[in-house]
């Protein structure tokens, strides 16, 4: 469920609905064709949106009305329904996931559909394994990495690359099989999908090995970081 400006909006079963929240009568609503993934409220746009079976719907969540109802391509209903940042939605169902424009519908991209579990923010993944000192001192602004590429250390790509994504509007999502995992970098300022591969599991080691998570040459890698 969802507050805004005396309404109180939600889906279900049918579609969406909107009901006031003084005395509890339904505003407005709309149909779904099958059930309804969770709503997203889009304060740009003062808009409701989510996905029925067939569509991506976005309607004014004032009024009611259909703004978009275009269809997202997943032929089923959607297993989960994401917003990154302000401008892009991630669906997926029925082996393939999309990302939608949430301004005017369209399909941005499209990618395997990942493992439930394997759903991560860039920074939360890349930084699963480093120390506390490594990661205290990447969020101190004033470290910068070198300006010559080829002077550049594992712990300055590993800055650079994880400098980037601290206020990044991204999502990583995975698949995998018994040999390697492969990732989806959805960038949510964009809507471009990136894909790496990292061959084995996620490393699982302790803490005292000071390792980093790299993406070198469209693939993840493990890199151990130097003792300070």
């Amino acid at each position: 469920m969802i507050v805004n400006q005396g309404l109180i909006l939600g889906s279900g079963d049918r579609g969406a609905f909107a009901v006031d929240s003084s005395n509890g009568t339904v505003r407005w609503k709309v149909s779904a064709n099958g059930k309804s993934t969770n709503p997203i409220y889009s304060k740009e746009e003062n808009a409701l949106i989510f996905c029925d079976r067939a569509d991506f719907i976005k309607v004014d969540a004032s009024t009611g009305k259909v703004i978009l109802r275009v269809p997202h391509a997943l032929a089923s209903d959607p297993k989960y329904f994401l917003l990154l940042g302000s401008h892009f939605v991630v669906a997926g169902g029925n082996g393939n996931a999309v990302v939608i424009n949430v301004s005017t519908g369209e399909l941005a991209a499209r990618f395997p559909e990942p493992d439930p579990e394997l759903r991560f923010s860039p920074l939360e993944f890349l930084l699963s394994q480093p120390p506390t000192d490594f990661i205290e001192k990447l969020m101190d602004d004033k470290t910068e990495p070198p300006v010559d590429p080829a002077k550049a250390t594992v712990t300055d790509v590993a800055f650079g690359q994880l400098k980037a994504l601290i206020n990044h509007k991204s999502m990583l999502f995975g698949k995998s099989d018994l040999v390697d995992t492969d990732y989806w970098l959805v960038n949510g300022d964009t809507g471009a999908v990136r894909q790496f591969r990292l061959a084995g599991t996620q490393a699982q080691v302790d803490p005292s090995f000071r390792l980093i998570y790299l993406i070198l040459d469209d693939r993840l890698r493990a890199a151990e970081l130097p003792a300070n």
